[in-house]
């Protein structure tokens, strides 16, 4: 087994701060990059399970009713938690 070392400089390297980690200098250059996402409301979370439901309304209604239920349940929680 033969192994092959390359060395070259990393193009963004003269950035790095002296004595600074390269964890916390990636860790300032994502969070500049990247808000942080938001939170997704019960609604937005219920979508996807009502798509669902829409596609198997034919095949199985019973459990297409089921899912329309759950999403239901899941957007009153916020009612429930006040």
């Amino acid at each position: 087994m033969n192994t092959a070392t390359l060395r070259f400089p990393l193009p963004f390297a003269h950035d790095l701060p002296s004595g600074a980690s390269l964890r916390n200098w990636l860790s300032a250059k994502t969070t500049a990059i990247a808000p942080a996402p938001r939170k997704l409301t019960r609604a937005e979370e219920a979508a996807p399970v009502r798509e669902m439901a829409w596609r198997v309304r034919e095949s199985d209604p019973g459990f297409s009713a089921d899912l329309y239920a759950a999403a239901a349940r899941h957007e009153g929680l916020d009612d429930l938690q006040g």
